[in-house]
Parts: structure tokens; sequence; C-alpha cells
């Protein structure tokens, strides 16, 4: 597993609770730095209750380790929880033994690098990929070794994080990328490692995927999900004109609010909603808002455009279900009353929520469970050098759902 193997390192194992991965994460960076700077493994095993959490530090006490660090050697009252992670691995990588890493056939070590665990989507996401690679782990009888970072929308922290899994020999390292153009250099180091990456969520090119043949996109197509909102605004338009069509003037004025500007994802999906609309009746771009995929800077900048263009809009078309949810709350704010149709993407719960209330007009959901289960099987496929699928990109198909006046 290790390219050490016959050196003799250093392995500290870090036992905590799921709620310490948020509310004491300087403390855990500490702890990653001081294991870079020093040159030791370090595992991090974050468990959902105190069953699990018990279960755990048993497995790691009984493992060839040099050291535990659980809950209770955090100061949770230090001012500086950076310095106190890492003086504590200091002192302990200090004082334990080094081991020898043996070539443990029972043991998968995978990396998860998140664009932003504050997306609604993204969150979800997370958890159920964790669900489903500890499922794959417990049925294969394998012990498991996940870390799960999130970059807050930082490409420089996210670089961070893929180096950092580089150098604990992470046998899959999977990644929601933050910066699609960025694909290209984390798909390099992971050829350079010999160590294969999966990207999710967020498609890299055609041109990038092909720099190697153990890199690997799963999720669903943007071109698709863009497709698919056209089609529901077309439904709608088509088989309730008089509610859409406000003006009466057979064309549809709409608002766009994207993720981010020139970013594939919201290119992708913008063109082809648009494709599939202009194909069936005539369109009006009124406003464009950009809002970095997030609910509230949609709210806040929805809430700038001009009043009169809301009104007289008669659709709000959003990238992601988060801005949809900003837009809604900007008008509920604005005290209007008349809303456009309003679609979004993701199938958030509010949202479909929403869309039976009527405040919405639709959404697609990702089938995230599905794009899980696929993440976690061909992650454990691939460290058993099993996948043998010439596939570079899986897609998942999505599923509408649309609620007409």
């Amino acid at each position: 597993m290790w390219k050490q193997q016959q050196n003799l390192v250093k392995v500290i194992s870090v036992v905590l609770p799921n709620d310490y991965k948020d509310t004491q994460q300087d403390w855990i960076e500490g702890i990653k730095t001081c294991s870079s700077d020093l040159d030791f493994q370090v595992n991090f095993f974050f468990e959902e209750n105190e069953e699990e959490l018990n279960k755990r530090l048993d497995i790691e006490n009984s493992q060839n380790i040099s050291a535990l660090i659980t809950s209770n050697d955090c100061n949770i009252n230090s001012k500086d929880l950076f310095a106190e992670g890492y003086n504590l691995a200091f002192n302990i990588a200090q004082k334990s033994r080094p081991v020898k890493l043996e070539k443990n056939d029972n043991e998968f070590k995978i990396g998860i690098s998140l664009y932003n665990k504050d997306d609604t989507f993204i969150n979800t996401l997370s958890t159920e990929i964790e669900n489903s690679l500890k499922k794959v782990a417990n049925d294969n009888n394998v012990r498991l070794l996940l870390d799960v970072e999130d970059a807050k929308g930082d490409k420089y922290e996210q670089n961070r994080h893929i180096e950092y899994f580089m150098e604990q020999k992470c046998d899959v390292i999977a990644v929601n990328i933050i910066d699609t153009w960025n694909a290209s250099k984390v798909i390099n180091r992971g050829k350079e490692e010999r160590i294969p990456v999966i990207f999710f969520n967020r498609e890299p090119s055609d041109e990038d995927i092909s720099l190697w043949n153990d890199v690997y996109y799963v999720g669903t197509d943007g071109i698709e999900l863009g497709k698919m909102q056209g089609e529901i605004l077309t439904e709608a338009f088509l088989k309730n004109n008089s509610e859409i069509d406000k003006n009466k003037d057979g064309i549809l004025q709409y608002i766009l609010v994207e993720g981010e500007e020139g970013h594939s994802d919201s290119v992708r999906r913008t063109d082809a909603m648009l494709k599939k609309i202009d194909n069936n009746f005539t369109t009006e771009q009124i406003s464009l808002v950009s809002a970095d995929w997030k609910r509230d800077v949609a709210k806040e900048e929805f809430s700038k455009v001009d009043i009169n263009k809301i009104q007289n809009s008669e659709a709000v078309v959003c990238n992601n279900d988060d801005m949809a949810l900003g837009v809604l709350d900007a008008m509920k704010e604005m005290g209007i009353k008349d809303f456009p149709a309003i679609l979004g993407v993701n199938g958030d719960n509010e949202v479909i929520d929403n869309i039976e209330k009527g405040y919405i007009l639709g959404t697609i959901s990702q089938n995230i469970k599905g794009q899980a289960d696929i993440i976690a099987d061909l992650s454990f496929k691939l460290w058993k050098k099993e996948y043998i699928n010439e596939e570079q990109k899986i897609y998942i198909s999505g599923e509408k759902h649309i609620k007409l006046y």
C-alpha cells in the first residue's frame, strides 16, 4: 500500500465523533500540518455515534500504529486550536515509536476533497458517499481509512488537500473540483504518484480526462440537466400559456441566475436549456445574475435587479436549487406576490416542497444515492484493480420534478 513499505514510519490514528469535523476543523488542520512537516502518517476516523466510536477505538488499538488521538485530547477552550492540534501531534509523534509498514491487502485508504459543504447538495452527496463507502468496506470486510476535506470554495486550499492525500499515499482520491481548469494538474499529480482520481459532480473536459487511463468522472451530464430544465419550461409554456405568458406577446421573458460566470457547469446547463426552449418558442433574457451557486448570494444579488424587470419576467432559470431558493427568499422579502416560473437543479427537499406549494415550477434531481453508490463501488474496484469498464465518464440520469399550474 505504501511506498515506504520497508521503512519504519510513525502512524497516528485520530478517532473523533462526526460533529468534531466542523467545530474543531482548525485543530484537525494543525494535526495534518504537523504530519506533513514531520513526515508521519495520520489516519482520521469520524464516527456517527458512540457505539461506532468505541468500535473504531477498539479496532485502532489492535492495529500496528504508533499512537492514538481522540476527542479527549482536544482542549476545546484553547484560543488557538490550530496550534493546539499541531503541538499535540508534535509531542505525540516525538514520544511514539515508529512501526514497520507492511502491505495490508485489507486496508483501503481514500481521500475526498469537496468544493464546499455549505452547498446543500454537496453536503448531502458527501454524507451519502461516506455511507456508501462504509457499506462497501463492511460488506467486503475491509478496513476503511477515509478523509473528507472541505475546501470552502478555495481552489488553493483544495490543492493543499490533494497534495496531502498524495503524501498520505491514498489508494484513490475523489475530487469535487472547484475550478475545472485545474483538473489537468490534479490528473498529472495522480499519474505521477500512480493514484487513481475520481472527479464527481463537476465535470472536467474530455481532453483532461483523456490525459490518463486511471481518471474518471461520476455525475450527471450538465447538458442533460439544462435540456431537462428546457423541457420543463417548454411544457409549462405550451400547456399553460395563459399563466406563463403574462404580457401575451408569445415571447418568454426570463432572468438567468448562473452559478459562476464562465464556469463549465453553468455554461453547459444554460446553453442546453436555451437550445431546448429556442426550438419551441421565442425567448428574451431581460437580466442576468451571477450568484456563486449560493442561496444567500442569490438572494442578495437578485434583490438588486430592477423590480420592474422582476415583475415583468415570466421565468427565473437558476443553475441550482440553492440559488432558486435564494431567488424565492428575495421575492418574498420584496413583497412580490405574482411569482414567475422559478426553476432549479438538484432536487433538494426544500425545493420539492416549494414545488408542491406552487412557489417554484420545477427542478431536476440528480440521484444522489445512485452517484454515491457508483463512486464507492468504483473506488473499491480501482483499489482492488478489478475495474475493467473502459468508460471514463459515468453519467447518472436526472429526474424532473414539476407541478403545472
